[in-house]
């Protein structure tokens, strides 16, 4: 388990090198040793007039079946992001796809679809996915594929919208444990939790971790979480 906590870790920092540099710490994934005062680019923006033309972000890294896929968010010239997906046999050339999920034609997703949030159900052989639906508001939806790139919306979009309390929800970060699907996800200032038996319909619980009082570092807001299960 700590090569996987690892290796999610060295991606999220290569993937931000442009904006993050992370000094004095060296981490080994799959016997692949990443200096992380010296990151390198593993994927590239596309090609003017490609999807992700613009720049990439929120990437989700899976392994199935000794292979690596790193879903992300594609952002091109007009600001519509896309989801797409690449593929890696050692974790440090990724081979882009293209695009596993397009924007939708409701109000639901119709102007962004970002943040993917991937797990592929070992029982079921599919792949599950929760992403983040921009169109008359900010909203978490899910997907399924048999296969890596191949994403259907599930009909019942979105599974979950915002509290009163909430000013925008967003990037989703779901794992399985104890027979339950958990959630972090994004209100904009606080981070918030949420629990579920199939995936699809949610019990929200509360505030994971709020912001910070006025003059802390964090007072204008926590957001975008990652969650590792270390069970060494």
């Amino acid at each position: 388990m700590k090569s996987s906590k690892f290796f999610f870790l060295t991606v999220f920092f290569i993937m931000l090198s442009s904006f993050i540099t992370a000094e004095g710490q060296n981490a080994k994934s799959n016997d692949i040793e990443y200096n992380l005062s010296s990151p390198q680019l593993i994927l590239d923006v596309g090609n003017s007039g490609e999807f992700d033309s613009l720049f990439v972000s929120d990437p989700c890294p899976i392994v199935v079946n000794n292979e690596i896929y790193l879903y992300y968010t594609g952002w091109n010239e007009d600001y519509v992001s896309r989801i797409g997906v690449a593929k890696s046999e050692n974790g440090e050339t990724f081979n882009k796809i293209g695009v596993v999920l397009d924007i939708g034609n409701s109000l639901i997703d119709n102007k962004r679809v970002r943040d993917p949030m991937v797990i592929y159900d070992k029982t079921k052989q599919n792949y599950k996915m929760w992403y983040t639906g921009v169109g008359i508001d900010w909203t978490i939806c899910y997907a399924e594929s048999d296969t890596y790139n191949n994403f259907k919306r599930y009909k019942k979009n979105p599974i979950m919208i915002k509290a009163s309390e909430e000013n925008r929800i967003m990037s989703p970060m779901v794992i399985y444990e104890n027979n339950k699907y958990k959630m972090w996800y994004d209100s904009r200032y606080d981070i918030m939790y949420a629990e579920s038996k199939d995936g699809k319909k949610w019990h929200k619980v509360g505030n994971f971790v709020r912001a910070g009082e006025k003059g802390k570092w964090n007072s204008r807001g926590v957001g975008t979480s990652g969650i590792i299960i270390d069970k060494n």
